[in-house]
């Protein structure tokens, strides 16, 4: 006989919902505007601190030191949020003001790489054509020499003997032609100040003069001392030997001077954008600083 078997219970309602352990708990929040790479400091760096007095927002800074040592309660709620507005104005102006930099010393680099390129393209043609013919030159004057060689007759040996002479006064003339190619020609260019016109006391335009702040900046001395940060930049060049002791041409070479018209090398253009991106670099490190001012600014609460 069949055996009726019974259906399983339905779950109820209340077996359905899951437990109370696997509910978060919504009693936790979590911070969305935390993150653990941007720390806020404590103190500004000197560094810092120097850069807010040039943007004259180093009051604001020290005005926002008071409200966080005022007591709890405190009515400045007003007061602080204006200070706060003035800080990050102050700090968005000079961003761009080095963003607009950073934009007009990669142009530059850029211009004077396309120049580079295209000396380094004619200098590799030449420097190909020179193998090519002192390969021609010395192969088959020596095959014609030693050719003649191998017939027994006086004349025809003193024949080849000079063809091979010939041929190895070419080789040598070729060889020395090559090594002067290893330089490179030189391509007259406009004349147009770049970015390097400023630091190294040349002319300039109004593309190549930096903003009141990212001046000043390099015309500061940093707390560690040595020199202002210009100062420093350009005995670094010296020491490398970029500047050639001031010579005056290679200054207006490199600055991008010298009349209407003036001739640039290899060595030339690849200093210049040496030197180019040696200031960015520089001038780059303001950004640091600002964003050290804002962390540290949006430290003050309400």
């Amino acid at each position: 006989p069949l055996q009726s078997v019974a259906a399983p219970p339905l779950p109820s309602a209340e077996s359905s919902l899951p437990s109370a352990a696997a509910v978060p708990d919504a009693s936790v929040s979590v911070d969305a505007g935390a993150s653990p790479i941007l720390e806020t400091p404590i103190k500004l760096s000197p560094g810092a601190f120097q850069l807010a007095e040039q943007l004259g927002i180093g009051s604001r800074i020290q005005k926002l030191d008071e409200f966080r040592r005022a007591p709890v309660g405190a009515s400045h709620a007003l007061e602080l949020v204006e200070t706060k507005q003035a800080v990050m104005h102050g700090v968005l102006i000079a961003l761009l003001q080095v963003r607009a930099t950073s934009a007009q010393i990669a142009n530059d680099i850029f211009e004077a790489g396309q120049i580079r390129n295209l000396l380094e393209g004619r200098r590799d043609r030449v420097i190909k054509l020179n193998t090519l013919a002192n390969l021609a030159s010395g192969g088959v004057a020596e095959m014609a020499g030693g050719a003649m060689q191998l017939i027994p007759n006086q004349k025809l040996d003193n024949a080849g003997n000079i063809i091979e002479m010939i041929g190895g006064g070419l080789q040598s003339g070729l060889s020395l032609w090559a090594l002067r190619q290893q330089e490179g020609a030189r391509l007259a260019t406009p004349a147009r100040p770049n970015m390097l016109a400023p630091i190294l006391d040349q002319n300039t335009n109004q593309d190549s003069k930096y903003p009141i702040v990212v001046w000043k900046f390099l015309n500061t001395i940093p707390p560690e001392g040595g020199g202002t940060r210009r100062e420093l930049l350009v005995k670094q060049w010296l020491e490398y030997g970029r500047l050639a002791d001031r010579d005056p041409r290679m200054l207006s070479a490199l600055s991008g001077n010298g009349g209407k018209r003036h001739p640039v090398s290899i060595d030339v253009l690849e200093d210049r954008q040496a030197m180019l991106s040696d200031v960015n670099a520089v001038v780059s490190r303001i950004d640091k600083q600002l964003l050290e001012i804002l962390l540290y600014s949006d430290l003050q609460s309400i």
